[in-house]
């Protein structure tokens, strides 16, 4: 492709959504970006509000949703069923750590430098 030529973004609402059983097909761009580390580095965790850092709660929902887990509560029965236990082994974490609470404060974090909408 020569560097003169524009890639379409392909319509969203278009896609192919991932079967559950893909669970790891969809957590791989998701490490490939690395938004775990990048949502980490740039908000400030609070671990009395929330035992799960920010970047595993918005890594896990992204794969989630690309999994088409709508709506998106219960999310702790999702990954059980799904067996995602291990991976969050992997971080030291379990899996009654990613309730809905967790979830809620998680999304609820900005960016220091982020104003409100």
């Amino acid at each position: 492709m020569k560097s003169s030529q524009v890639l379409d973004m392909p319509d969203l609402m278009s896609a192919r959504v991932l079967f559950h059983g893909e669970i790891p097909v969809a957590l791989k761009p998701a490490r490939i970006g690395r938004i775990r580390e990048s949502v980490d580095a740039t908000v400030r965790w609070d671990r009395f509000r929330s035992l799960t850092e920010s970047g595993v709660l918005v890594e896990t929902l992204a794969t989630a949703l690309a999994c088409g887990e709508r709506p998106l509560h219960r999310m702790q029965e999702f990954w059980s069923r799904e067996g995602f236990a291990s991976y969050l082994e992997e971080l030291g974490r379990p899996l009654s750590w990613l309730d809905d609470d967790a979830y809620g404060y998680g999304l609820d974090r900005r960016p220091p430098t982020a104003s409100p909408p």
